[in-house]
């Protein structure tokens, strides 16, 4: 080909570049759809909607089942008690025109395999591809893997759990086959684990949940954490709970936005002096601590910060448009959502509420035993009471953004006191009720296939979120040993992270919203008095091994790991230390006396202050940093409020 010719269709593609958007909504438009899926559709909604159709409703439920890596013995065949799994699910498009089509139902990946369920789509910023959590009948046991498949439903391909992917970090619990033949290590930490909930940044980064570490916190249930995947890289962990993070949401400010269960057993103990796990009928200083929160943490795993912290669990936050956050929670009479009691939750009636980003109605792990935290008078939650047509309450649940002040979530009428199955529905963001018992309105109906629970909405559009790399503060080399005294008199020698936090007794970060009581007299947390703070203590909440040749399940112990002198910085105090790498980690801070620093607000509430409302963790030469030192915990002053292109 000449150089002339070879320079023309290069100008050609490069004036066409900025029309590929449009080429996405061209073929939306002409998509004539599914004549059988198109006689459910009630209403076209003003974007196109990705959504998953799944024969029950477990894409609800948070938690992981009770029992999967119990030392009974339980589930331990083949790969393990399922999670999430439904007997089908489908992933769907749902297009302006009206018009629905199947995007991975009966169709072949590369190497020939098909998906039998899929969960928790999300839609990449350039509105060109959908990433969801999907399964094959026989390949990684039937475990949820990743994947992605283009808007129009080509190119549907797998992005975690492929060949160079050795899976687990650690060994996973012991497993036998059908025959009843021991999987080996290696087979395990290939096969034992769930990837789930995707969102994707515009190089094609992938965030996601995952049990690669294998752990239950002592409590028998599967770990999850937020992990991220660059595009040539390895997936490697983001958070380090030992209880559940999932559905993270890739926020405007490019921060990953996720729900945080604070399942955390640790305790003050009474004298003060360190802490210990909850162990009734001994009294403690604080309670521990069952809680959803709404959490963020940058890519680079560097700043971790609070989003809401409410007395009701945050479920599946989204940011909107109007700068709120968006979430579900179950019923308040449900109060712990998850005991053996109450497994499934999904069962009962679900509701949508948005409050400010950085609304504060809860303290959990710092709040003292017999203290109580005011209501605050800030602290704006609005409520989705909806019904539909027939005027039957709806339940509401998986709510998400969508432009022009939107929401797309799903909903299923209560009938005679039970929840129904669940459709497509689209609302508002605005005059919403003051309380979850305020006169409904009627939202409207987009979709309702009869056979399947549809949920899990995504809008498609476009969001201009920031191109570029992931730029990861370094302390350090990551294989550089470092030598670190600990408080067991032992010297530890390996790969470990530089935490640093400033501002500690600076009355900066406490002025979020939920400072204010109804009463008026506050604030409901007060700071630390300056200089308060003489030594950070650290604690390692180890992780459960299953690598003992006698025992099932090794549990996690608690150790006090070390300890960080404080001093003054010309910001009222600041501490730094190097901490190992490989355990999660709590902080507590420890005043002149040897003790807890304690402080009573003027509402008579006693709070410490100690971190213990999530585990921290840290990679290998990184540098990590929070501001400040107070109950209410960091938020991050960034713009995250949704924006379309």
């Amino acid at each position: 080909m000449c150089r002339k010719k070879r320079n023309l269709i290069a100008l050609i593609l490069l004036l066409l570049l900025p029309l590929s958007a449009g080429a996405v909504w061209f073929f939306l438009l002409r998509d004539q759809g599914d004549p059988q899926l198109n006689a459910y559709v009630q209403n076209a909604p003003p974007v196109a909607i990705v959504f998953t159709s799944r024969s029950e409703p477990v894409s609800l439920r948070a938690g992981a089942h009770l029992g999967d890596y119990s030392a009974t013995g339980q589930a331990i065949r083949g790969s393990g008690q399922p999670q999430w799994q439904a007997r089908e699910g489908r992933l769907r498009l749902l297009n302006p025109s009206g018009k629905v089509r199947e995007l991975t139902w009966g169709k072949k990946l590369p190497d020939g395999g098909t998906l039998i369920d899929v969960m928790s789509p999300s839609v990449s910023p350039n509105g060109r591809t959908v990433y969801f959590a999907g399964r094959q009948a026989e390949a990684h046991g039937g475990r949820f893997r990743i994947y992605a498949v283009d808007i129009d439903g080509s190119n549907l391909r797998q992005i975690t759990g492929l060949a160079e992917d050795s899976g687990c970090v650690n060994v996973p619990p012991l497993r036998f086959d059908a025959q009843g033949n021991k999987l080996n290590d290696e087979a395990r930490k290939r096969l034992d684990y769930d990837d789930i909930d995707p969102t994707a940044l515009p190089d094609g980064t992938v965030i996601f949940a995952s049990s690669r570490l294998p752990d239950t916190g002592g409590r028998d249930r599967r770990a999850t954490q937020i992990w991220i995947k660059e595009p040539k890289g390895t997936p490697r962990p983001l958070t380090a709970n030992r209880a559940n993070d999932r559905w993270p949401y890739l926020a405007s400010d490019r921060s990953i936005i996720f729900s945080l269960w604070s399942y955390q057993p640790e305790v003050i103990s009474l004298d003060g002096t360190g802490i210990v796990r909850h162990s009734p009928p001994r009294a403690e200083l604080t309670a521990p601590v069952d809680r959803w929160l709404g959490a963020t943490i940058t890519p680079s795993g560097e700043q971790f910060s609070q989003v809401l912290k409410l007395v009701q669990p945050v479920w599946r936050p989204r940011p909107l448009m109007n700068g709120n956050i968006v979430c579900m929670t179950p019923e308040a009479s449900l109060g712990t959502p998850f005991t053996p009691e109450n497994e499934t939750p999904e069962t009962k009636r679900f509701y949508v509420m948005q409050a400010p980003h950085g609304s504060v109605t809860s303290a959990p792990s710092s709040l003292g035993v017999g203290s109580t935290l005011p209501e605050p008078a800030d602290v704006d939650l609005r409520w989705l009471v909806g019904h539909d047509s027939q005027k039957r309450p709806l339940s509401l649940a998986t709510p998400s953004p969508a432009p022009n002040h939107q929401i797309v979530l799903a909903g299923a009428p209560v009938i005679d006191g039970k929840v129904s199955d669940y459709g497509l529905y689209l609302a508002g963001t605005d005059h919403w009720a003051n309380s979850p018992d305020g006169t409904p309105i009627t939202l409207t109906p987009l979709f309702d296939d009869p056979n399947f629970i549809d949920a899990e909405p995504v809008a498609v559009y476009v969001r201009p979120i920031e191109n570029g790399p992931i730029r990861t503060p370094v302390a350090w080399p990551a294989d550089l040993e470092q030598e670190i005294h600990l408080s067991s008199g032992k010297t530890y020698k390996g790969p470990a992270a530089k935490i640093e936090a400033r501002q500690l007794g600076v009355e900066v970060t406490g002025l979020f919203r939920g400072q204010t009581p109804k009463s008026g007299v506050g604030p409901i947390i007060p700071q630390f008095p300056p200089s308060s703070i003489k030594k950070i203590v650290l604690y390692a909440s180890h992780r459960d091994r299953y690598d003992d040749p006698e025992q099932p399940v090794v549990r996690g112990s608690l150790e006090r790991l070390l300890e960080a002198n404080t001093r003054d910085s010309g910001q009222d105090g600041m501490f730094e230390t190097k901490v190992p790498i490989g355990s999660p980690t709590l902080l507590m801070g420890i005043g002149a006396d040897g003790k807890v620093v304690r402080v009573v607000s003027p509402t008579n509430a006693t709070f410490y202050a100690y971190a213990g409302d999530h585990v921290s963790g840290a990679r290998a030469g990184g540098y990590h940093f929070c501001t400040g030192c107070h109950t209410g915990h960091t938020f991050t002053g960034n713009d995250i409020a949704e924006k379309v292109r």
